[in-house]
């Protein structure tokens, strides 16, 4: 009897034990499987007999708000509209967690409607037109109301518009002020105006075209200019067919009268018009015909597109159909201009340019030409992993590019002064090997077998958009530290604007005959180590290296690792003139910063992710664009600060980051 009262207390004091350190987690709100708008307040409970000690809340696998010791929290977590599974988690002291799961719908918000108009200025004559263009973001409907002084469609008083915003002055001017609004049908809080001044008609309004005719061939381009005589309002409305700006079929003008035909006309001319802004009416025709379409080689460009054969001659209408055959043609000079659509297999361009006559291969429209590499090491290469020099003087700009279940590297250069401007590479497997960490890189900077003393370096790697390097195709979060975002093993190389993001290693790796790097206003986040590393292999001595207004945050997702780290392999290899400032290093496992020589100036090592990017949610979906008045704005300094963004957007204030305050694209390409 006495075995059998002792087997029963010892179950009572394990069954104790055990339920005693429970803990449940209740959300109280949101319900999981409802609709709400972001950002997303999730009110949440937690229930333990040993103290909470802390909290994370995860949004689809990416953890995105964390806390300390409390019961009770209501955070506001932002989230891009669509489905996201939602985990929050809680933590007692004695190790215990518990979760609850909720599946949310997130639709936009009606209060991130906004509008604009163009042009916000108009001086009309009576009687008149002009075209007003409205922009509206924030909303899937993009549909508005055209109003004139705040009636719908206006009215002969102030003048008319229609549906499609073609306003037209009134027969007598106005005695008050004209107002042209947009209203947003979405959200009719929201709108935008311009003001319209409405003048006598003149007398005697003239406009002068010159050249009156021209002939030219498909894809080249004529500048046009005007004058006009009977006003003081010398502006200029271009249109080419009675469309201002042109079109794909007859040719596009700028604002300032360049026009350019387009590249294999289907037409035998077109009429190129300049009219008076101020009065349209008058205006002055000038008669272009297509002579033919541009031969190969015209200004040193050739063409690639899908449809096109490499039994072609490379002319924009008789285009070549892989960029590996133009790369085997190149010569110092060429601008290789490649279309959209996807283009499989490796590319190895070992053709030299020179300063004064780069070789070029653009993607015409930004990320639309697709490149999948076919399985060897590098989807995209400059020179080889040799002895010899080549491929040198090199661009590659714009390009999406990808690997397949063998590649290692999306874009490699073996080469000295090539650009690698403006591309999109990711999910490069880094496969192919039994290794359980296999080296791989987004872009990779190489000395190949190339001696260290020899100038291979010299590169820039600017405004490129690289995420999901891993290794063996195995998916994010991943521990190895071989397959980084870019790695740089040559001297001299200057990496600006680079949004570096979820790759197993490093996000920016400096390694190797590494010296007098510049890495500057980058974003690197949430990569399984640190987010920028300057190391030395012992060969040289890294100095002269500046690190300056980077963004370096949520590193460290494998491996404790900070934002920003300076070592050397052996060690004694860091020199003493290496720059470390204007930083933003918040939110790293390992801390902001582990420095084997240097002292990091001016950082900010503290922040959230709500207060620095639009929409932080640590993958592809987020706007890393950074918010004014945050600690991003105007805190970077401009010596050696890149002259434009990740956009194309000039820099006008010292910003950290890849993105300046407010920057939208420019035209493509920016250089």
């Amino acid at each position: 009897m006495k075995q059998h009262n002792l087997l029963a207390a010892v179950i009572f004091v394990f069954c104790f034990s055990m339920f005693s350190y429970a803990i449940t987690v209740q959300v109280t709100s949101p319900l999981s499987g409802s609709t709400v708008s972001s950002p997303v307040t999730i009110n949440a409970h937690a229930t333990s007999s040993h103290s909470i000690t802390g909290w994370w809340i995860y949004v689809d696998g990416v953890g995105v708000w964390k806390t300390g010791a409390t019961q009770n929290i209501a955070p506001s977590i932002a989230m891009s509209a669509g489905t996201h599974q939602v985990i929050v988690r809680a933590w007692n002291n004695v190790g215990n967690y518990a979760s609850t799961t909720l599946t949310l719908n997130v639709k936009l918000s009606t209060s991130a409607v906004s509008v604009s108009i163009s042009p916000s200025t108009a001086v009309l004559q009576t009687q008149a037109s002009a075209q007003f263009t409205a922009s509206v973001s924030g909303t899937t409907n993009t549909s508005v109301a055209w109003l004139v002084n705040g009636s719908q469609g206006g009215n002969s008083t102030v003048g008319t518009i229609s549906a499609m915003g073609l306003y037209t002055a009134p027969s007598i001017v106005p005695s008050g002020s004209v107002t042209v609004s947009a209203r947003s049908m979405a959200d009719s809080t929201k709108s935008a105006s311009a003001n319209v001044s409405i003048l006598p008609t003149a007398t005697s309004v003239g406009v002068a075209i010159s050249p009156t005719s021209v002939s030219i061939q498909g894809g080249q381009s004529k500048q046009f200019t005007a004058t006009v005589s009977g006003t003081s309002n010398m502006g200029i409305i271009w249109q080419v067919g009675g469309v201002t700006g042109g079109n794909a079929t007859l040719g596009m003008i700028s604002s300032s009268g360049l026009y350019v035909a387009p590249a294999c006309p289907s037409v035998s001319a077109a009429t190129v018009t300049a009219r008076s802004a101020y009065d349209s009416s008058a205006s002055s025709n000038s008669s272009v015909t297509f002579a033919g379409n541009a031969p190969a080689g015209t200004s040193g460009n050739f063409y690639v597109a899908t449809n096109g054969s490499d039994s072609n001659d490379g002319s924009a209408c008789r285009p070549w159909a892989t960029i590996r055959h133009a790369a085997s043609l190149a010569q110092a000079g060429w601008t290789i201009h490649v279309a959209p659509g996807t283009y499989s297999g490796d590319i190895v361009s070992q053709a030299n340019g020179t300063a004064t006559a780069r070789i070029r291969y653009i993607s015409d429209v930004r990320w639309g030409a697709k490149i999948v590499g076919s399985g060897g090491n590098n989807a995209f290469q400059l020179g080889v992993n040799s002895t010899t020099h080549n491929g040198n003087y090199t661009d590659i700009v714009g390009f999406d590019v990808t690997g397949n279940t063998a590649s290692r590297i999306g874009i490699a250069t073996y080469a000295h002064d090539s650009k690698i401007i403006g591309n999109r590479v990711h999910d490069v497997p880094s496969a192919g090997s039994t290794i359980s960490c296999f080296a791989g890189a987004g872009i990779y900077l190489g000395t190949g077998s190339l001696a260290a003393t020899t100038n291979v370096g010299s590169n820039l790697v600017d405004g490129n958009y690289i995420y999901n390097i891993s290794t063996n195709n195995v998916p994010f979060p991943q521990a190895c530290n071989q397959s980084h975002g870019i790695y740089a093993g040559t001297n001299n190389n200057t990496m600006t604007n680079n949004i570096v993001f979820h790759n197993a290693g490093f996000g920016i790796h400096v390694y190797g005959h590494t010296t007098n790097e510049i890495v500057v206003n980058n974003t690197t986040f949430n990569n399984g180590y640190a987010g920028i590393i300057i190391s030395s292999d012992g060969t040289v001595t890294d100095d002269y290296t500046i690190v300056k207004n980077n963004i370096s945050i949520n590193n460290g997702v494998t491996s404790t690792s900070p934002g920003i780290k300076e070592t050397s392999y052996p060690s004694g290899h860091i020199g003493s003139h290496n720059v470390y400032s204007n930083n933003i290093t918040f939110g790293n496992t390992g801390g902001g910063y582990s420095m084997a020589v240097s002292s990091p100036t001016n950082s900010i090592t503290t922040g959230t992710n709500s207060g620095l990017f639009i929409n932080y949610t640590g993958t592809q979906t987020g706007d890393y664009h950074i918010q004014a008045g945050g600690p991003a704005a105007n805190a970077g300094t401009l010596t050696n600060a890149p002259s434009r963004d990740f956009d194309g957007s000039a820099r006008s204030t010292p910003d950290i980051g890849a993105f300046e305050v407010g920057s939208s694209p420019a035209l493509w390409p920016w250089q």
